[in-house]
């Protein structure tokens, strides 16, 4: 059964749930798909799910058109295009190489797809075809396949009209990531190394896609190997992911997150060192295995009371308390009680599964062993290598095998054996599994009489003369064959009255072929070609491999299927890449599956290549790739009927409705905050089981239902005491006791001491709090007469706020609250780089404080003022701030170093002081000390105010020259601002000068 899958996560009665919700909210009764096909869409054509390890293949629509501009390509596989002609996939590239010479050009030539990126996106959203039977979760939404390295390939994914330029975000200013202890690292200068930096912007200069953002990521690669360029990922440190991760959490979908999901990989180990996986923002997925026992085969299709599935993990699948949830996925191998994997689109003529017009179709006539058929009519245009769908797609009693040998039989036609016909035998390359050893006490099946497809590879051929034809490509034509290959001609639809010919040669550059005879086809017009297999003897040099001499990989190409033979062994790869002619071509075998041989396991000088299969589709996708994106393709199904999901909900609601695999007692609730599924269900190898996705499609529709039904257990974060503005404060890093009031707001800062910024959390919610949620603290700096601050435009104006810090937000027990706390020092510098003076005043300053994700309706997080969003806020600050206007940091009670030469030198200086009550400056003097370095003879002055006049105390050292001070109004009511400017006349090698600010009154 091809979308077997589909089944075991109950997609089937979820989509009933989904219909029988958008006729319950039809207007018109009129339930026909014809008049209201929205009706039977599944999942949202405006929601975007990012698909991010590799390329998936594409052709140029109009080839003039760069890709980063107008995205003029489309995928030539018809699963990934809808049915109205749109594209389904939408592609990015980054063309900036200012990082890692990482200049992606438009050349469609330069981008390697991949088969296995092309199943990713299959699974996803591949087209609901009914022939085919091999759809996606969710196939009505689009997917964006974004290109490059792995962090690059996170920002295209979520790109939006806040990043779609010269990006001002807080990806590339005030970075927040942590060192290899935890440490929080803050600042650019960390990113001044090379291996440190993060990719500059992606660029889209005609805001040809800039809209189109990715509600979920899907990531099924392996690590470090990375197939998006085979290199090792060495540059991408846990911390930069981490970081990368949050963004996408708190920015992403306008404020409610990008869901992140990752495959848990296959290489069977226990908690594997991977960075996405020490981030909590994303899913992490693991496969399990379903068994097919002999006598339950025909109830696992009951429509009542069916048989649950025999169930368990698979030995590749990596595991560990780190796994959220896991998805079916292949066996490790074939047996006759296990024999699925998942089905998928995969590139042109890449895969086992031949579409319609790329096929022979029969039925069986005779069974004459497990490994031969019979055919019931006599085909020509079949060959070794081929391969051959058996039985209904529609059912368990279906798989597809490899032809090895094609021949004739003579089979009587009567029962006296007189009268004799010719029929096609073919023969397997490994047994058939549904024969009659399956039949059970209520199925009598049999292999005879069931369908069977055989995929071919039907080109165009147009006729020079008797022996030489162009074809429209040259793909499966070989070269150097020995023996030559074959080929099976006709003219026109009468398929059955062409004729078998040996290729002499193959000229690729002008895409003919010679045969070794003419051709003696009635009509030389409409001809089509179907090609033999082709082979090739290759050697393996530094993980690529090359032909042999006399030996050659034309008509190979990349993503095409082929058989390695490995002794008594044969194994099946996809092609990564071939490039060059000749001697020096050369070719790498796409990531080997983790039940089999990895390239490492190739040790001899030699082994022989063989093509296998033509077609569109592939039943041989699995391990933790599949399992992901069947969970990616659930997500996007959740956020389609409820689009105010945020991203924390949408693992919850996965994660609490997953089924229970193996039996809930293999489970057990994780009460240790300190790991990934606390408060959750789990063992190590499923997570918290296998997505359900119908319990989790119903959980989604009445999240945010109003009044709350009884079931719906949700957390509700906001910011405390939001009508009070007493939900942050300001206090020293010294002051354990201070709480906002009325009557003292604690709002004011003085640069040069350090703070802590307090923000109060609430959860008013009936479930504790999950562990994602995380509190981001920013400064930002405005003239605007009471602000609103709209998100997310206001903050990601990197010219004008700051981010300070992010912490993740302690468990919350429904209805309470915590109050959490950022050190902010060293508050001086920071002042006089992003709030400096202009015309003589500086911007007003506030704290901003954000919960992310958002949770809620669109009513409790409006966007368009913080003031009405229940996980936004801000306060204004008082600040205090003294400096000197030479631009040095200037920092009371601490030495002023002026360097002004050896000789006596005069020069001036500016003391201001910014937002000092007006009170405060009737108790307030300066006091100047010069101290000589020789003898430490002292002598003081000082600069204090009497009445409205401003008098020094010793007038008569000539060291230091007071002018009359300018006080002017501050912003803030009851403060002033002041400067005092002054003249030193000192040597600097003998005297050093020392300015304090002294309040008597304390």
């Amino acid at each position: 059964m091809r979308n077997w899958h589909t089944r075991i996560i109950k997609l089937d009665k979820a989509r009933d749930v989904i219909i029988q919700k958008k006729i319950e909210n039809l207007e018109s009764p009129n339930t026909s798909e014809s008049a209201n096909y929205e009706i039977y869409e599944l999942g949202d054509p405006d929601l975007y799910v990012g698909v991010m390890e590799g390329s998936i293949e594409y052709t140029p629509i109009e080839s003039s058109s760069p890709i980063e501009e107008n995205n003029n390509y489309t995928c030539p596989n018809n699963h990934l295009r809808n049915e109205f002609g749109d594209k389904k996939i939408i592609f990015r590239k980054r063309i900036d190489s200012s990082y890692y010479d990482e200049n992606l050009t438009t050349d469609e030539n330069s981008k390697i797809p991949l088969t296995h990126t092309t199943s990713v996106a299959g699974v996803i959203a591949g087209n609901e075809i009914y022939n085919d039977n091999v759809s996606g979760i969710c196939p009505d939404i689009k997917i964006i396949n974004a290109l490059g390295k792995f962090e690059n390939s996170l920002i295209l994914s979520g790109i939006n009209e806040y990043t779609g330029l010269n990006i001002k975000s807080l990806y590339y200013q005030n970075e927040v990531i942590r060192d290899a202890k935890g440490k929080l690292i803050s600042g650019s200068g960390y990113f001044d190394l090379p291996e440190k930096k993060i990719p500059n912007s992606p660029r889209d200069p005609n805001n040809a896609y800039s809209s189109k953002k990715s509600s979920i990521i899907s990531c099924s690669f392996s690590w470090p190997s990375n197939p998006m360029n085979g290199t090792k990922i060495t540059y991408m440190s846990p911390g930069i992911t981490d970081f990368l991760l949050k963004e996408l959490f708190a920015y992403g979908r306008n404020g409610r997150g990008v869901l992140t999901v990752f495959a848990a990989g296959n290489e069977k180990e226990s908690n594997p060192d991977r960075p996405f996986m020490l981030s909590n923002k994303t899913l992490i997925v693991a496969a399990s295995k379903v068994t097919l026992a002999q006598n339950k085969l025909d109830q696992y299709l009951a429509t009542t009371n069916p048989l649950p599935y025999d169930e368990d993990h698979p030995t590749y699948s990596n595991r560990g308390d780190r796994i959220d949830i896991c998805a079916p996925s292949c066996p490790v191998g074939k047996s006759a009680k296990e024999d699925l994997e998942i089905y998928s689109s995969t590139m042109m003529n890449s895969g086992e599964i031949a579409q319609e017009d790329q096929a022979f179709t029969s039925s069986v006539l005779q069974k004459k062993s497990s490994t031969e058929l019979v055919l019931k009519d006599n085909f020509n245009g079949i060959f070794p290598g081929q391969s051959i769908e058996i039985g209904d797609p529609k059912t368990f009693f279906h798989e597809t095998r490899f032809i090895t040998n094609v021949s004739t039989v003579q089979i009587p036609l009567d029962s006296s054996n007189v009268n004799q016909n010719l029929r096609t035998l073919v023969t397997l390359d490994s047994p058939i599994l549904y024969t009659d050893e399956l039949k059970t006490s209520t199925t009598n099946f049999t292999i005879v009489n069931a369908p069977v497809k055989i995929c071919v590879f039907k080109k165009n051929a147009t006729f020079i003369h008797q022996t030489q034809l162009r074809l429209d490509d040259m793909k499966g034509i070989g070269e150097f064959q020995s023996p030559k290959q074959k080929a099976y001609i006709y003219s026109g639809s009468d398929i059955t009255n062409g004729i078998v010919i040996n290729i002499y040669s193959a000229d690729y550059k002008n895409n003919t072929i010679s045969l070794v005879n003419p051709i003696t086809l009635p009509s030389t017009t409409d001809l089509s070609l179907i090609p033999g297999q082709i082979f090739a003897k290759i050697k393996k040099m530094s993980q690529q491999f090359y032909p042999v001499t006399g030996s050659s990989f034309g008509g190979f190409f990349g993503g095409q299927q082929v058989r390695i033979n490995i002794d008594s062994n044969k194994f099946k790869r996809h092609l990564e890449f071939v490039e060059g002619t000749g001697a020096m071509a050369h070719l790498k075998f796409s990531q080997f599956s983790a039940a089999g041989q990895t390239e490492d396991d190739l040790t001899l000088n030699e082994y022989t290549m063989n093509s296998l299969a033509y077609g569109n589709l592939t039943n041989s996708f699995g391990g933790t790739s599949a399992a992901a994106p069947i969970v990616s393709g659930v997500s996007a199904l959740l956020l389609s009927v409820n689009p105010n999901l945020n991203a924390a909900e949408i693992k919850h609601i996965l994660k609490i409705t997953a089924d229970k695999i193996t039996g809930p007692s293999n489970y057990k609730t994780i009460s240790d905050i300190k790991k990934y599924n606390f408060n959750y269900n789990a063992n190590d190898y499923f997570g918290t089981g296998r997505v359900n996705t119908e319990a989790a499609v119903r959980l989604a529709l009445d999240w945010h239902k109003s009044p709350q039904p009884a079931h719906i257990l949700k957390p509700k974060l906001e910011i405390g005491d939001k009508l009070t503005n007493l939900g942050i404060w300001v206090k020293l890093s010294t002051d354990t006791t201070s709480q906002p009031t009325l009557a003292k707001p604690l709002h004011q800062i003085d640069t040069s001491k350090d703070y802590k910024i307090c923000v109060k959390v609430k959860n008013t919610g009936n479930l504790d709090s999950f562990k994602e949620c995380d509190l981001r603290i920013l400064v930002a700096f405005t003239d605007v007469p009471d602000p609103t601050f709209s998100f997310p435009d206001n903050w990601y104006d990197q010219n004008s706020v700051k981010l300070l810090s992010v912490k993740e937000i302690p468990v919350i027990p429904a209805g309470g609250e915590a109050t959490i706390e950022f050190e902010w020092n060293k508050i001086t510098p920071f002042w006089e780089t992003f709030n400096p003076k202009l015309n003589g005043s500086r911007k007003n300053a506030y704290i901003l404080a954000h919960i992310a994700p958002f949770d809620g309706l669109d009513n409790e997080v409006m966007t368009d003022n913080i003031r009405n969003n229940k996980q936004l806020s801000c306060k204004k600050l008082l600040v205090i701030h003294n400096g000197m206007t030479d631009g040095s940091a200037y920092i009371p009670s601490k030495s002023l170093n002026i360097t002004v030469g050896s000789d006596i030198t005069e020069k001036t200086f500016d003391l201001s002081m910014e937002n000092v009550l007006a009170s405060d400056l009737e108790t307030l003097k300066i006091k100047a000390t010069r101290k000589n370095r020789t003898d430490q003879a002292t002598e003081e002055i000082t600069l204090q105010k009497l009445e409205t006049n401003w008098i020094v105390d010793n007038p008569n050292y000539d060291w230091i020259t007071f002018q009359t001070p300018k006080e002017t109004a501050s912003l803030d009511d009851g403060y002033k601002n002041i400067i005092f400017p002054h003249k030193l006349t000192i040597n600097e090698d003998e005297d050093e000068i020392k300015l304090e600010i002294i309040n008597t009154t304390v």
